[in-house]
């Protein structure tokens, strides 16, 4: 994590890593295509697939959706001035895959170090699974 983004198919990747069903299973690729498919414009499950694996490039309206999908803003998938958004996810992600069952954060000015947390919990959890 060094202040850039990552592709896009990469960031399709993690939002799709965050952003799980209630029950915590990852998101279909058909589901998430019909919902952007509702929304009027074309996209297969196929299509998404090759898009995450970076094969594809999508245009940009069904990036947007995508984004919208997910409940992100649509720059994350549009342009590379997310890299707050980005670290944000993350964090989200190595918290989600560390085992932490939740979070209390205090109120008032309050500033989280998104990218050193991520990387301290990703460390964690390579010790923990290499032990």
């Amino acid at each position: 994590m060094d202040g850039s983004m990552p592709p896009v198919n990469e960031r399709i990747e993690l939002l799709f890593s965050v952003w799980r069903e209630p029950g915590g299973t990852e998101r279909s690729n058909e589901a998430v295509a019909r919902a952007v498919s509702a929304a009027g414009l074309d996209l297969s499950a196929e299509a998404l697939v090759a898009a995450r694996a970076g094969s594809v490039v999508l245009q940009k309206d069904v990036l947007g959706a995508i984004a919208a999908e997910f409940g992100v803003d649509q720059s994350y998938l549009l342009s590379d001035e997310a890299v707050a958004l980005h670290d944000q996810l993350v964090l989200l992600r190595e918290v989600g895959t560390s085992g932490i069952k939740g979070i209390h954060l205090r109120g008032g000015d309050f500033h989280v170090d998104a990218v050193g947390m991520a990387e301290l919990l990703r460390q964690l959890r390579e010790r923990s699974s290499n032990n």
